[in-house]
Order: C-alpha cells, then sequence, then structure tokens
C-alpha cells in the first residue's frame, strides 16, 4: 500500500476478511471475495497481478493463470509462486510421498480439530530440522536443507504452513520447465526465475 496508488486484493475464503480487518485504516486497498475463475474485473485493466500460493491450489491452474494475464495492460508484470516437484530418489520426494499419504485423511478433518493436529508436526519439524540449521549450518547456506527457509521466521508460520499443507483440497506441483511453457503459451516476455522456495516467476505482457 506505501508503493502503490491503489491496490485490488482477492481470495475465496474468510481469509479475505481477516485481511480486510488488518488493513482498515489503509484507504488504498480494496478487499474482495471471489474466485480466480469469475473475476469481476475488466480485461486490460492491471498495471501489475501478483499471485503468491494460489494457482497450484486450483483444480486447472494453468486457467486460472490465463485469467489473471487477461486482466493485464500491455507492458504490465505479472508474478506467481508455485509448489515445485522434486526430483525422484531425494529426500524431498519422498518426504512430500508421506505428506501426501497424511494429506488423504487431513483435509476430510475439521479445521478445528486440524489446527491441534498440526502443533506436534510443527514442533517436531522444527526441533528436527529447523532449530539444527540455525545453530549449525546456516552459516553453509545448504540450500537442500528441508524447511531451511523457516529458519528466519517464528515457529508460528511453520504452524500455519503446516496446516496450510494439510488443510488444502487440491495440491499440484510444476518442474521448471512446465512452468515455463505456461509464460510461453502467453507470450510473455522478459520471463525472470527468481530465488527461494518454489517457483517464483516474473514476465511482461507483450
Amino acid at each position: 500500500a506505501k508503493f502503490a496508488k491503489e491496490i485490488i486484493a482477492i481470495d475465496l475464503s474468510q481469509a479475505i476478511d481477516v485481511a480486510s480487518y488488518n488493513n482498515k485504516n489503509v484507504n488504498n486497498v480494496h478487499f474482495i471475495q471471489t474466485d480466480i475463475y469469475n473475476l469481476p474485473f475488466k480485461e486490460n485493466s492491471f498495471d501489475f497481478i501478483f499471485s503468491i500460493g494460489v494457482l497450484h491450489h486450483l483444480p486447472t491452474p494453468e486457467q486460472g493463470f490465463r485469467k489473471l494475464i487477461g486482466l493485464l495492460r500491455n507492458k504490465a508484470g505479472i508474478l506467481v509462486y508455485v509448489y515445485h516437484s522434486f526430483p525422484k530418489g531425494s529426500f524431498n520426494f519422498y518426504a512430500l510421498k508421506l505428506v501426501t499419504l497424511f494429506r488423504c485423511l487431513t483435509i476430510r478433518l475439521p479445521h478445528e480439530v486440524l489446527y491441534l493436529f498440526c502443533y506436534p508436526i510443527a514442533i517436531l519439524s522444527y526441533l528436527i530440522f529447523v532449530l539444527p540449521y540455525k545453530i549449525f549450518l546456516k552459516k553453509t547456506n545448504n540450500v537442500n536443507w528441508p524447511l531451511r527457509l523457516y529458519s528466519d521466521y517464528p515457529i508460528k508460520v511453520l504452524l500455519n504452513d503446516t496446516f496450510d499443507r494439510f488443510s488444502t483440497p487440491v495440491e499440484n506441483r510444476y518442474t521448471k520447465e512446465e512452468i515455463l511453457k505456461w509464460y510461453g503459451k502467453t507470450g510473455l516476455k522478459d520471463i525472470k526465475i527468481l530465488g527461494g522456495g518454489g517457483w517464483r516467476i516474473f514476465g511482461i505482457k507483450n
């Protein structure tokens, strides 16, 4: 809000109400509860769009991506973040298989019960992975260490992300080549892959 003239934020869930409340004193941000397939905006009306952690939870993510592209003005940019897949045989590959197995159960639990269930998982994950990295390995910048990104955040961030991982009904993952095809097929230019976990990809509408 400090860097833009006007911002429109959307979400399908009741989280939009929380975001609105947290920004009740900010005058240039507007909050709309809607879904990405039926956005109430005119085409070519946005100077910049970012979608962080949304598209990979859609039943047809690329369709949602194309909906966003249609809203961009010419020469406007878009930044998206989606989950990446892991190479077969790696620790993360097998860890994800285990998580996916658990998700078959957890997506059916009431959210209140699931949130309590996530506490011991988050605590154990922090003690086994995050804390040792923070104390002993952070200076080595070991990019392959599991959950290393949480070393810069309080444990509550890991707790909430654990809940997010186990509660969302749909989860899609992509290789770099697959997500770059999205950008290539829509004719976006100046494509850049940014650092961090997952795929953060920027492009400009031609």
